[in-house]
C-alpha cells in the first residue's frame, strides 16, 4: 500500500485531477488505511514505524517538485491526521475485544 501511495503521490499532476477539496480527504484516508493494520497488529517497534511513515510522507512532499507536482504542507498535515486517526481507531477496536483475543 505504501508503494501505491508513493506512486500516486509522485506521478505528474496532469495525470491526476482529484476534485477540488477532496485531495486532502484522500490523503487522510490513504494514511488511515496504511496505518490501521499496522496499529492493530502491533508488531515490535510499531510506534517507530508510524513515525517512519510520517517522515516518508514529508519526504514525498519534498520530492514532489522534482516530479512536476507541488509540495503542499497541508498534505503532510493531513497525512499525519490520517495516521493519528488510524492509531486511534486501532485503540478503540482493541479495547472493544475481549482480553483473550488481543495479541500484542
Amino acid at each position: 500500500m505504501l508503494a501505491v501511495i508513493c506512486y500516486l503521490s509522485l506521478r505528474p499532476v496532469h495525470l491526476v485531477a482529484p476534485p477540488i477539496g477532496l485531495d486532502k480527504i484522500y490523503h487522510c484516508i490513504a494514511y488511515f488505511g496504511l496505518v490501521l493494520p499496522l496499529a492493530l497488529r502491533r508488531p515490535p517497534l510499531w510506534k517507530a514505524m508510524v513515525v517512519a511513515l510520517l517522515l516518508i510522507s514529508g519526504l514525498i512532499e519534498l520530492i514532489q517538485p522534482m516530479t512536476g507536482r507541488y509540495a503542499e504542507w497541508l498534505d503532510f498535515i493531513m497525512n499525519g491526521v490520517g495516521l493519528l486517526l488510524g492509531v486511534a481507531a486501532s485503540h478503540i477496536v482493541l479495547k472493544s475485544l475481549p482480553e483473550q483475543e488481543i495479541q500484542t
